[in-house]
């Protein structure tokens, strides 16, 4: 089933050169202008320019026309400004491929562009076997506009290996080109996840990334387009159609002085959600009905009894639209369920691998951890030559000088640094039985975790929750209508709360996901799974505004489904509290919404099966021994941007089942942040740039007793913005108006305290200006810059403090991080800065900050898993590979792997290869991404090989000392004699030894 039909109408109603033949054509706008659109295209053979008034109106039209076009022509969206998105589209037109059809913008067609031609002289045709030189194809490439990276990542991006070249040009896949005796050897696409090749292909052609501003667009297309024009009323026609062209004006009401035709389009009718209304009048009607809905198989059972009547198809429109001469009558979600789904048109991924774990990493001159020797300074990887084998050593500064260096293969037993001192730590002494005592005393204090960890978990392995059953047909249909495209990192954590309440153990998973990254989606899933299984939803937020906010949301979202939807919090009367508290009680709601009012004694639900608690890090350590009551036989999934370092402890103790979302939604792009004193200048720039482009500003003040003064003094700065205040001791009523009146845009404005921190989604402000920022936490920084953004347009936070005031080390370090992370996804990032900075709190209430900073964040974290494993009655895996040393020159040499930070990646992945097939794999991607392997680097291979072989037969080590292999067992040593072999036969004496001898 498909919309030919419509298409089809306008055929038989309005043939195509009929239409072509007039100026305008009226009575048509929104979908139904869509749907004509896509006829004109399909029909007409044309080249088609449609340019609209509006970035929003072209893409309404490009996403409306797939569900009209289906398999047939393509209409391509003109960008105004991302290369990435607009270049593939000029390429496209200047190709002279036939039948183009592209919507842009009014500004997007007036902007200059290539010459006729012009764009073809500028493409780099890169052909298999063709001649190539590394050098002038670089060259080539940077005169493009293309930046030179290490490791492509987006597009407009090129890097060089050796003989390897990657290039990601725009709107192509990302290509590898290698170059073997100044020829192309081969063209492979690559993942850019995995790094690794996937395809092979006979040439590839790179666009450039800029623009000249020489030409005008219209002049590319093969021969002068069709030019469909659908602007506002008293919008010029552009004057830079050329000659030739044939333009006709779409307008919803008749053109004066134009030679027209009228489609009559008129609006279709409402329903609302009223199903028998809908079906009453379905019954009743002779027109032909179309229905386009993302809840498609809800529908076909809700019109089973008159589904000859009705054609149902799976998808989405903006909205619906009714042809009396055709007897044509479309509705939409917007029609049927009166949900308005926002179209927005993003740019494609960027393919990310979520975050598995946490690894803070080491530089030179940075402070490391060895765990046998203790707390050094890392200087760096250097080349040893010992009895004239050549090897990398990770060379370590210790108090003195004591210097260490550590071989490559036992790197695992370093890492950096990290807690929450004011001074530098104390460096260690070589020789000396120090560092044991402190790492004995460390790990004795955590011995009083071990009996909490152990209630803890005991209680939680013996009580059983629901586990609920597989998703119906309902969740699916209350999935298919978010909206927006799923980013990967959501799809994976929704798979993993699933699992989680599928199964009959209580779920504790902590979700983390930067500020508007989408965990509120994953909660609504999982909340809809539990209210369709049955149970009660129980979801807690920190501040009555975002309450309402969730609540509003959560209310749209089910509004199509039979499940009640409450909020109890003091935005509710005395009264009305007592109401809802009566149905929880009874189970007449199945999802309440509520601040920490919900952990008073008068709450009893009836039946409780998840709960959900938001803004994690917000909530106090009363609180969170209030929510253990609820942890014995409930799911809890806790959502977090940037969790308290607490939080991000525990989870990455394994305390917690953890789920990342790093992957940014498609289109939003990061925050300029801004550190800098308090001027008036600078307030009045950024609120007056603001309002220019019709946004709105937050302003943070967070004292309530001079806000009001505040208020006067921006009222005197910029006397042309409309200012408001809002602070979380206003009453209830008063509060919630300035907040919708906000949202209404009734304001320019918002003066605010840090209530604004949690959850708040306002697409229209996208500045915020932080007075005295030196004041606050990291993470709080971090959640109110994240309160801007929100959308596709560039956001800009402006962090004041007043010049001249002395700051402490911490505030500066604060101030330095927030100004250093502005990429989209540091929320994991900030989260570890803070506990550096404040220290890691009290897990499970046991003092042990001294314990922390004495060996360091990543090492106390290591004894933790250790007590945490013990608690859960699980083993604890300890590295135990064998130390393998054989003659031979084993290292990756600087001109292989020129990024030493590369290196060092590569050999931890050497030093983690557990099987002869990881082996295998990864030497083929280092084949792969940075050509042929070097003799030192097959060696460390030979060496992991017998590393690997060692491990299954419980060998310890393997050691060449002069003639002989000395191999030790647990039943003893053994030699091999090796005398005048050279190392690749001693290799092979090794592996048919180890091949003979039992596990």
């Amino acid at each position: 089933m498909d919309l030919s039909p419509v298409i089809e109408f306008f055929l038989d109603q309005f043939p195509v050169e009929n239409i072509l033949s007039k100026e305008a054509v009226s009575g048509i706008w929104n979908t139904s202008e869509s749907a004509l659109v896509s006829y004109i295209v399909a029909r007409s053979g044309l080249d088609t320019a449609i340019v609209c008034g509006s970035s929003d109106e072209a893409e309404r039209i490009c996403g409306d026309s797939k569900m009209f076009l289906g398999a047939g022509p393509n209409i391509d969206l003109l960008d105004n400004e991302a290369p990435e998105l607009r270049l593939p589209v000029i390429g496209r037109i200047a190709s002279g491929a036939k039948n183009v059809a592209v919507a842009g913008s009014l500004d997007s067609f007036l902007k200059k562009t290539y010459k006729k031609d012009g764009i073809k002289a500028k493409l780099i045709n890169i052909k298999k076997g063709q001649k190539a030189d590394m050098g002038a194809l670089s060259f080539s490439l940077f005169k493009l506009g293309y930046s030179r990276v290490y490791m492509v990542e987006e597009e407009g991006e090129f890097s060089v290996r050796g003989g390897i070249i990657d290039i990601f040009s725009p709107g192509d896949r990302p290509k590898r080109i290698e170059v073997s005796f100044d020829a192309v050897e081969s063209i492979r696409e690559f993942d850019l996840v995995s790094q690794r090749s996937t395809g092979v292909f006979e040439e590839t052609v790179a666009l450039p990334f800029y623009e000249e501003n020489a030409g005008n667009i219209f002049d590319l297309f093969k021969k002068p387009p069709l030019v469909l024009l659908s602007l506002p009323q008293g919008v010029d026609i552009p004057s830079n159609i050329p000659r030739g062209s044939k333009t006709v004006l779409l307008s919803r009401f008749p053109v004066k002085d134009k030679c027209g035709i009228d489609i009559g389009c008129e609006l279709p009718g409402s329903f609302n959600g009223d199903m028998d209304k809908m079906i009453l009048a379905l019954t009743k009607t002779r027109d032909k009905v179309f229905v386009v809905s993302k809840q498609a198989m809800r529908l076909k059972e809700i019109f089973s009894d008159i589904v000859q009547k009705v054609n149902i198809i799976h998808g989405e429109l903006s909205e619906g639209f009714y042809i009396p001469g055709g007897n044509i009558r479309l509705y939409t979600d917007l029609e049927i369920f009166g949900e308005h789904i926002p179209r927005r048109r993003f740019k494609a991924l960027k393919e990310t691998s979520p975050v598995k774990k946490f690894d803070l990493g080491f530089k030179e001159g940075d402070f490391v951890v060895h765990k046998d020797y203790g707390i050094g300074v890392y200087k760096g990887v250097e080349r040893q030559s010992i009895d004239g084998v050549q090897s990398d050593f990770l060379f370590i500064q210790y108090a003195g000088e004591d210097c260490l260096y550590v071989p490559i293969s036992k790197m695992h037993l370093i890492s950096k640094y990290s807690a929450p001192a004011e001074s530098p730590p104390k460096l260690n002494r070589l020789g000396t039985s120090e560092w044991i005592h402190t790492k004995k005393k460390a790990k004795n204090s955590l011995k009083d975790l071990t009996k909490e960890l152990l209630q803890l978990y005991s209680s939680r392995n013996k009580s059983r929750s629901t586990a609920f059953a597989p998703d119906s047909q309902w969740q699916k249909e209350f999935e298919s209508a978010f909206p927006y495209e799923e980013t990967p990192d959501q799809i994976e954590a929704v798979a993993m709360v699933k699992k989680d309440m599928e199964s009959e153990k209580p779920m504790d998973r902590l979700l983390c996901g930067d500020v508007g990254f989408g965990k509120t989606e994953v909660a609504l899933r999982a909340a809809f799974k539990a209210a369709d299984n049955g149970k009660q939803v129980c979801l807690l937020v920190p501040t009555t505004i975002l309450a309402e906010q969730h609540y509003l949301l959560f209310k749209e979202r089910f509004s199509p489904f039979p499940f009640v939807v409450d909020m109890l919090s003091r935005f509710r009367s005395q009264t009305e509290q007592k109401g809802i508290i009566k149905k929880i009680e009874s189970g007449a709601v199945d999802i309440v919404i509520g601040t920490h009012r919900l952990f008073n004694k008068d709450i009893k639900f009836k039946d409780l099966g998840l709960l959900i608690i938001d803004e994690e890090q917000r909530f106090g350590v009363s609180h969170k021994e209030a929510i253990k009551k609820f942890r014995n036989n409930v799911d809890v999934l806790a959502m977090s941007a940037t969790p308290i370092p607490r939080t991000m402890y525990m989870a990455l103790s394994g305390i917690w089942d953890m789920s990342v979302i790093e992957t940014p939604p498609p289109g939003r792009s990061s925050i300029k942040t801004f550190v800098m004193p308090w001027e008036k200048s600078v307030i009045r720039q950024a609120i007056e740039k603001e309002m220019e482009r019709g946004g709105q500003v937050f302003y943070v003040h967070n004292r309530v007793d001079s806000i009001s003064s505040t208020v006067n003094k921006l009222k005197h700065i910029c006397p042309f913005a409309r200012i408001a205040f809002a602070h979380g001791q206003m009453n209830e009523k008063a509060l919630e108006e300035i907040m919708t009146d906000f949202i209404d845009r009734k304001f320019d404005v918002l003066v605010t305290t840090t209530i604004i921190e949690s959850g708040l989604d306002m697409p229209n402000v996208n500045t915020i200006i932080i007075e005295n920022p030196q004041r606050m936490g990291l993470s709080t920084l971090y959640q109110l810059r994240g309160r801007v953004g929100r959308s596709a347009v560039k956001a800009n936070a402006y962090l004041l403090y007043e010049e001249g005031r002395l700051f402490t080390d911490k505030s500066l370090e604060r101030l330095t991080a927030i100004k250093s992370f502005t990429d989209l996804g540091s929320g994991q990032k900030i989260a570890m800065k803070d506990l550096e900075i404040r220290g890691a709190g009290n897990v499970l209430g046991a003092q042990q900050h001294g314990h922390m900073i004495s060996i360091g964040f990543d090492l106390y974290c290591e004894l933790l898993k250790e007590v945490s494993a013990a608690a859960k009655g699980e083993p604890m895996l300890r590295r135990t590979a064998p130390v393998v040393e054989i003659k031979m020159d084993a290292f990756i040499p600087e001109d292989y792997i020129t990024e030493e930070i590369e290196r060092i990646a590569i050999y931890k992945r050497m030093n983690s290869v557990a099987n002869a097939e990881e082996a295998k794999e990864l030497m083929g991607e280092l084949n792969d991404r940075f050509g042929s392997v070097p003799q030192q680097v097959k060696n460390l291979f030979l060496i992991v090989e017998i590393r690997t072989m060692a491990s299954v037969k419980k060998v310890k080590s393997i050691l060449q000392k002069g003639d002989m292999v000395l191999i030790e067992r647990p039943s003893g040593k053994e030699r091999l004699y090796v005398k005048g072999l050279s190392p690749r036969e001693i290799i092979a004496k090794v592996k048919s030894f180890l091949n003979g001898i039992q596990a």
